[in-house]
């Protein structure tokens, strides 16, 4: 690999580095903003769970409790999501 080449990587690398760097750091604002919402709730008695501040194996513990409140609508979607996506593994695409 030549000098050139091994700089662009480097170069790359960096930036990519910058951005995941980025992201992470907005991610542990948008994180700390929910946990504060969170515990203001709490004080006031309207706490509740946040899927999207959960993990995805909460999300599956929850869900196979019963305990999401989900309506029938998004069921209802996320069924078709689910055929299509078997759909699709099943065409091999």
């Amino acid at each position: 690999m030549s000098r050139l080449q091994t700089s662009r990587l480097n170069y790359r690398a960096q930036q990519q580095h910058r951005l995941n760097h980025a992201a992470d750091e907005s991610r542990k604002e948008e994180i700390e903003r929910a946990k504060q919402e969170q515990l203001r709730d709490q004080k006031q008695g309207r706490n509740e769970w946040k899927q999207e501040l959960g993990s995805e194996s909460e999300s599956v513990v929850k869900a196979d409790r019963g305990e999401l409140n989900a309506s029938k609508e998004t069921i209802s979607e996320l069924q078709k999501e689910s055929a299509k996506a078997a759909q699709r593994e099943k065409d091999g695409k």
